[in-house]
């Protein structure tokens, strides 16, 4: 039965997999993924250090009032290639995520985004 997961694990693999090819050759990855979860940082620091490569995370923490603010303006605004984010499916979603932290053994960059919309 596909689905999202399906997608999301196949397309991941496929960058992890291409990822891979250009960190043995000396080149720097972007992995542009949400990072959600412990476990997705924990494989990309796998990826990088089976290579001899080091994994740094950007964090970029955002007040939740902010995030709040922004996905009602996004909402507003959106194309025909983006789905609206319900503050129904905002609120749900907010104890998915795992804050990162050095304690995971990464170098976690943290920004703090205080700007307004």
């Amino acid at each position: 039965m596909g689905g999202w997961s399906d997608a999301e694990e196949k397309v991941y693999g496929a960058l992890a997999q291409i990822a891979s090819k250009l960190l043995v050759q000396g080149i720097d990855v972007i992995l542009d993924y949400g990072f959600w979860y412990k476990r997705e940082r924990t494989a990309a620091m796998n990826l990088a250090s089976s290579v001899g490569a080091a994994a740094i995370i950007h964090f970029l923490d955002t007040p939740e009032a902010l995030r709040r603010e922004r996905i009602l303006v996004r909402n507003k605004a959106l194309d025909t290639d983006s789905v609206e984010i319900s503050i129904q499916e905002f609120d749900k979603q907010l104890d998915w995520f795992e804050k990162p932290s050095e304690s995971e053994g990464l170098q976690v960059e943290v920004i703090l985004d205080k700007h307004e919309i």
